[in-house]
Parts: structure tokens; sequence; C-alpha cells
């Protein structure tokens, strides 16, 4: 219960203009979301916001669509060094899939990337999926 306060509270804040709204692009391959080059196609109706707790090693990931907030994800188990470099990559296992989620932020530019791996036949099951990132 104390959870839904906590973020309730945190989004006006946001929205205030105290952590920065960043521009989202599409990148195909997706390897180029790490370096956000101009590969990377600008979503133009979107916007990602990020709220950093070091001391509970998470990242609160706002998403604005059109300037309004769309949604929220809470990334957690991330190793953070500052509110400009941290790391939430990880590994998810199922009986027949993997994905490993890779989750960067580096000198102020995020990167997502994911690959899912077919655990029975042991190869990639979305080779066409796209990276994202944001500056």
């Amino acid at each position: 219960m104390k959870i839904s306060y906590i973020i309730i509270l945190i989004f006006p804040l946001m929205s205030c203009g105290k952590n920065k709204q960043l521009d989202v692009y599409s990148c195909d391959p997706p390897i180029t979301a790490n370096a956000c080059n101009d590969l990377c196609v600008l979503e133009k109706n979107m916007k990602y916001s990020f709220l950093v707790n070091k001391e509970e090693k998470s990242v609160l990931q706002v998403v604005f669509w059109e300037g309004k907030q769309e949604g929220s994800l809470i990334h957690k188990n991330c190793t953070i060094f500052d509110e400009k470099n941290w790391d939430c990559s990880e590994i998810s296992t199922l009986t027949y899939v993997t994905t490993n989620r890779h989750l960067t932020m580096a000198n102020g530019i995020f990167s997502h990337t994911h690959e899912l791996t077919d655990n029975v036949k042991g190869n990639l099951r979305n080779p066409e999926q796209k990276g994202t990132c944001a500056k």
C-alpha cells in the first residue's frame, strides 16, 4: 500500500521538470541502440523519463505519449553508479524461452534491447526485434 502512495507522489515531481524527458528512438538493427546513432529513427510522440533510487537499486521509467504520462515501469536489482550511468539488464528463464534484456544508461543515453531464445530448439525466436534508445 505504501508503494502506491510513493509512486503517486513521485509522478508529479517528474512532470514538473525535475527529471528530463528524453526523446525516444527505434533502432534497427538492435545493436545500434547502444550508440543511439543515425540508424535510429525518432519516435515523434514518445518520451521517457527516469528516476533513479540508488539505495533501492531501482529505476522508475515513465513513458509519455503526446505529452501525457501513459505508464511506468520499475526496473529492480540494478547496478547504479549515478543518475546518468546504470544497468538494469536481466535474464529471465521459463520452461520454453529465455529472455535476455539489456536496459542501460551510459552518459545519459538510455538503450534497451532484448533477445528471446527458444530453450527447446536453442535458437533466437524473435531476431527481427528492434532496439530502443533515448537521449
